[in-house]
């Protein structure tokens, strides 16, 4: 019959009763909870004979060193993640392990949530006891006032509600005593279960980004598989939790016009060389990443090269950085610039589809710019001027093996509001692009007017201004801005006063 018995519930070794830790005998009650069976079952005698066999202390459950089986296999171990789309049953608490506390967070599902991140609300539970006994299962009751706390004053009486974690929680049976919930499961092992689900979710969630970093290489850049393979073996991995808090990934970057060209089609078409440069030791060189890149581009535009030099940088640059950065001192403040300007204002600049891409590559990852001491700084300005002279000398003796890439403008789209003109990615600027094509439709409207010729002779009053019209056919007039000429501002504003 004991055969029979634990066949059914799945016990073929004697560690398939033990928790987690695979140190401690579990209770009957946990036990069949985990394995999902009915509880009014009565506890059979060979569950017994085995707490009095292999027990050590009955008031933590630890067993005996001869029954020690070493780690447990995790497949092994039952866990039901938190699932925000799934319904939670009544008798079902969330649980995970907090980063600043020693002690799990619980929860019980209330109702959905506004906010973007996180999709369920739900009350904060707290151990009731004043001492933590890790070895039972903890009498949890409704907080009423902590800093956890998110609901509006008086929105839920005096209880606390809080998000409920999606992303390193799991759920676990509970039963109500009075006004006290408790859980199938010690506290230990609750702990224990816990942090293997958020240790298995970091790996699960770094393993997406790296696939995500080789993804955006193959996407973005287009060179030969020699260069693709050297920078995806090049990806920096790093653990953050044995990092210093103070460490520093340097990323510097210089790049120097080397010619033009014209190809078969008659177009003009510029080549630079860009040096990068990426060190986690800004004393030493043993470590760092160096590499040449040409790249080929129709505009004359250096800051435009620079930039995309660094987003080759950082997407070779780990999650969770701290970055310094070091190049032209235009484009760290047009980074910083950018940043600060509004949505409208962001869509004006030039050079947009970089910059956005950069910005929101870099949220996606947590990267951060920083600023640095002016002792570092005057380092990393000797090894830029050093990087300068280099590319120097190698523009004029051909020396030194460089990679040819050029990027893909379609890849860089990061799920924005984009202008397309014939199937053509319009990469920024989008006023200006707009004033452009305003500017060539009246242009070829004052060209091929049939009335042109009664401008000259009935211009008596002088209402058209000749001058003006000749340099805006011409192109010879430049404005700062793209809404009106200064000297029409004031005609306007003159004309809605009196009106």
């Amino acid at each position: 019959m004991s055969t029979i018995s634990r066949r059914k519930k799945e016990v073929i070794f004697i560690n398939d009763l033990f928790e987690s830790d695979n140190a401690r005998l579990m209770k009957w009650k946990h036990f069949m909870i985990e394995k999902g069976l009915n509880l009014k079952e009565k506890i059979p005698g060979w569950f017994k004979k085995a707490e009095k066999e292999i027990i050590e202390d009955a008031f933590t459950r630890k067993v005996k060193n001869q029954y020690l089986f070493g780690e447990k296999d995790l497949r092994n171990i039952h866990i039901k993640l938190f699932d925000e789309d799934e319904k939670i049953n009544r008798n079902e608490i969330i649980s995970w392990n907090s980063n600043d506390q020693g002690i799990p967070i619980f929860g019980i599902d209330r109702k959905k949530s506004k906010s973007k991140k996180f999709k369920r609300l739900g009350y904060h539970m707290i151990i009731n006891n004043k001492m933590v006994d890790l070895d039972n299962s903890p009498e949890l009751v409704k907080c009423k006032e902590c800093f956890l706390n998110v609901s509006k004053k008086g929105e839920e009486g005096e209880y606390c509600l809080i998000y409920l974690n999606n992303q390193e929680s799991r759920i676990i049976k509970k039963r109500a005593e009075g006004l006290v919930y408790k859980p199938y499961e010690s506290l230990r092992n609750i702990m224990n279960k816990n942090e293997i689900v958020k240790e298995n979710m970091r790996q699960e969630l770094k393993d997406e980004l790296y696939n995500r970093r080789i993804d955006l290489l193959d996407k973005l850049i287009e060179t030969d598989e020699n260069f693709i393979n050297f920078l995806k073996y090049s990806l920096m991995e790093e653990e953050r939790e044995y990092m210093k808090i103070n460490d520093f990934i340097f990323l510097i970057i210089e790049n120097i016009k080397i010619k033009n060209k014209m190809d078969n089609r008659g177009k003009r078409y510029y080549e630079y060389k860009l040096k990068i440069v990426i060190r986690k030791d800004l004393d030493s060189d043993k470590e760092e990443l160096k590499f040449n890149v040409i790249y080929e581009e129709r505009d004359e535009n250096e800051f435009k090269i620079l930039l995309r030099g660094i987003i080759l940088g950082i997407l070779l640059i780990d999650k969770d950085s701290d970055i310094i950065l070091m190049t032209s001192s235009y484009i760290i403040k047009l980074i910083d610039n950018f940043k600060k300007s509004s949505n409208r204002r962001k869509l004006d600049e030039e050079l947009f589809l970089e910059l956005n891409f950069l910005e929101k590559y870099m949220e996606e990852m947590n990267l951060r710019f920083e600023e640095c001491d002016s002792w570092i700084l005057c380092k990393l300005d000797k090894i830029r001027n050093r990087l300068k002279d280099e590319l120097i000398k190698e523009k004029n003796g051909n020396i030194n093996e460089s990679f040819k890439m050029r990027m893909i403008d379609e890849a860089m789209v990061f799920n924005e509001f984009n202008l397309y003109w014939n199937r053509i990615l319009i990469p920024g600027n989008y006023r200006g692009w707009r004033k452009k094509c305003s500017a060539l439709i009246w242009k070829n409207e004052l060209l091929n007017s049939s009335r042109l010729n009664d401008l000259f002779y009935n211009n008596y009053k002088g209402e058209f201004d000749w001058y003006k019209t000749l340099k805006f056919i011409s192109n010879r007039n430049k404005y700062t801005s793209w809404e009106i000429e200064g000297n029409d501002v004031w005609s306007v504003h003159i004309r809605l006063k009196i009106y």
